[in-house]
């Protein structure tokens, strides 16, 4: 069969590499490299500086970042991109840097170590439950890490579902981590009461949250 196209193993190969572009994230965010950027363009040797590290180390792993689109090099210095100075910056309100520990938790991450032996035996081969496993400890760090992610969708949705500001509600929300979701509700109409349902460690991370947005 005639194809416009000839084949090429270039997906075949990214797909193999793709842990180094991970990686280099998370080393990123070890050093706080994006932080130390903010809002002032810096070279190698400033960031060194800054983030604890050896020059040459760190502007081996800016230029990647730059291949990657994770930041702007002009001349010497080195900027973030919008997406890194929303995301990647701890001094943003919207920092996700923290949900590394999660995803590459080795609950998480190591999990696809034993993928071809969980496919074979048609289940998780981590461990008998997993992740859903009773009061895993995984789903702390979930709701540690992964609330400030989800606050701009949760403000979405408590905009399209309109509670009556007049008369009280009540709000559940089941399997609550963060707790982003029903505060997202609570913030917005004062005189909600706001249900959360999850492991009671869990549920600390909650409270915490609650707190944090000024609900009682």
């Amino acid at each position: 069969m005639n194809t416009a196209t000839e084949p090429t193993p270039a997906i075949i190969f990214d797909t193999i590499n793709a842990y180094q572009k991970t990686a280099a994230l998370k080393a990123a965010v070890d050093i706080d490299l994006f932080t130390a950027i903010g809002d002032s363009p810096m070279t190698a040797t400033e960031l060194a500086q800054r983030c604890g590290a050896e020059e040459r180390g760190v502007r081996i792993l800016c230029d990647y970042l730059v291949v990657l689109g994770l930041l702007i090099k002009v001349r010497d210095q080195y900027a973030l991109t919008p997406d890194t100075a929303t995301f990647m910056n701890r001094k943003s309100p919207a920092y996700a840097g923290g949900t590394l520990e999660f995803l590459l938790s080795r609950d998480i991450k190591g999990a696809f170590d034993e993928l071809t032996k969980a496919v074979r035996q048609g289940g998780t081969a981590h461990s008998e439950q997993g992740t859903v496993a009773d009061q895993h400890p995984v789903w702390m760090s979930f709701a540690r890490n992964m609330g400030p992610l989800m606050v701009p969708a949760a403000n979405e949705l408590a905009n399209l579902i309109p509670l009556d500001s007049a008369r009280e509600t009540k709000v559940l929300d089941i399997s609550a981590s963060h707790g982003q979701w029903g505060i997202a509700f609570a913030r917005k109409n004062p005189k909600t009461q706001l249900v959360a349902l999850d492991w009671a460690p869990v549920l600390e991370v909650t409270r915490e949250n609650a707190r944090l947005a000024g609900l009682n």
